[in-house]
């Protein structure tokens, strides 16, 4: 128990605070069983909100309408107060104690708390151990009271956030057209690279040089998530040390999604790059780099790459014979280095929005950290 909590508050073990965390077998659902439109949604451990749908009166979540939702393999925590279905795979089901538990309180309190990181694991195991910090039932309504207000305050960030990354491809349409509009020479891409290189297939340890890999390339930016570091010789970290509008490609990958995504290097200091990446430097007077990683996030573009990726064993690639035929759409040097300039405002746009984002993120942590040990309402 802890001492510091106000005399009215009480800490109970998670299990103990649970009405049901079962889900009968007959309602789940596979995944090749999701619908793409339907009457019932259905939610599952997975990144997004409603996995899919399904019209199966019989397979709705029987208990509540009012649960938490938590993946036992991707420790996702989902708020639900509708009726449902339920995806089969890892999704564990946590309705509260009403006598003890409101909901949206448990709700919150649950992102609070960090698990273990055990990679592809079963985490439910974990969760199982912790407690519950539980003030009374008017107390908890008020302290969801304040923590909605704040999160609305995150949404309309988030949504800010989303509508200045589409801005960037408004203005691509804008001044090259899609690929049935665009008025350029198509050119394969070998002839517009000086060169493609793989990186490096030494392991990481714990000194040495950055080294850049699959999880670093996310959308059409390079991040330092998780950064590892490897030793190199000279010859070889010569060769593949990183210069600024050098592109960074990924190789290889289980999913198809992830296979030819690219990210222009612009960072400063020194990083390598792993052996799952392929890095191209451009011939500047014929293709800017910022042009050429927009211009292949085109959906039209997508598919070309994924036509030339080789199967194998479940693994989807691409190699630098793949790439270099890959066709690229080439307008005048002036209107894409216009347009890269356009690109590098909105960026230094988004980088004043994201540390905004992280403040006022911080922000709601550190009033949800007030809030459970009982300095935002006694």
């Amino acid at each position: 128990m802890n001492k510091k909590l106000p005399k009215t508050w009480k800490e109970l073990k998670l299990l103990d605070c649970l009405e049901t965390d079962s889900v009968p077998t007959k309602i789940k659902l596979q995944t090749k069983q999701y619908l793409i439109e339907g009457k019932y949604p259905i939610i599952d451990q997975g990144e997004k909100y409603i996995a899919g749908y399904c019209n199966d009166e019989d397979k709705i979540y029987p208990y509540s309408n009012e649960v938490i939702i938590f993946g036992d393999h991707t420790k996702r925590f989902k708020y639900v107060n509708f009726q449902f279905c339920v995806g089969a795979d890892g999704t564990k089901i946590l309705v509260p104690k009403k006598e003890l538990l409101y909901s949206k309180y448990f709700y919150y309190y649950l992102l609070t708390l960090k698990l273990e990181d055990e990679g592809y694991s079963r985490y439910y195991r974990f969760l199982q151990r912790r407690t519950v910090i539980i003030p009374p039932l008017s107390t908890q309504k008020h302290i969801v009271a304040i923590l909605e207000k704040a999160e609305k305050i995150k949404e309309k960030r988030q949504i800010t956030n989303e509508d200045t990354n589409k801005i960037i491809q408004s203005v691509f349409y804008e001044m090259f057209g899609d690929q049935a509009k665009i008025r350029a020479r198509k050119v394969e891409l070998n002839k517009l690279v000086e060169e493609f290189r793989y990186g490096t297939s030494v392991k990481s340890s714990n000194s040495g040089d950055p080294v850049l890999r699959i999880p670093n390339i996310i959308g059409d930016k390079i991040n330092l998530i998780g950064l590892k570091y490897v030793l190199l010789g000279d010859k070889e970290r010569s060769k593949i040390l990183l210069k600024k509008g050098d592109i960074l490609f990924v190789r290889t990958n289980g999913n198809p999604n992830y296979v030819g995504r690219s990210a222009v290097f612009n960072l400063t200091g020194e990083y390598v790059y792993a052996s799952y990446l392929i890095k191209a430097s451009t011939k500047k007077d014929l293709i800017n780099p910022i042009y050429l990683v927009n211009f292949l996030r085109l959906p039209s573009e997508r598919k070309q790459i994924l036509r030339k990726c080789r199967t194998s064993a479940g693994q989807f690639n691409i190699n630098t014979e793949g790439l270099g035929t890959l066709l690229i759409y080439v307008p005048k040097i002036e209107l894409q280095n216009q347009f890269a300039e356009i690109v590098q405002k909105i960026e230094s746009l988004k980088e004043k929005q994201n540390r905004s984002t992280n403040d006022i993120n911080q922000l709601f942590d550190a009033l949800m950290q007030k809030a459970f040990n009982g300095e935002l309402i006694t």
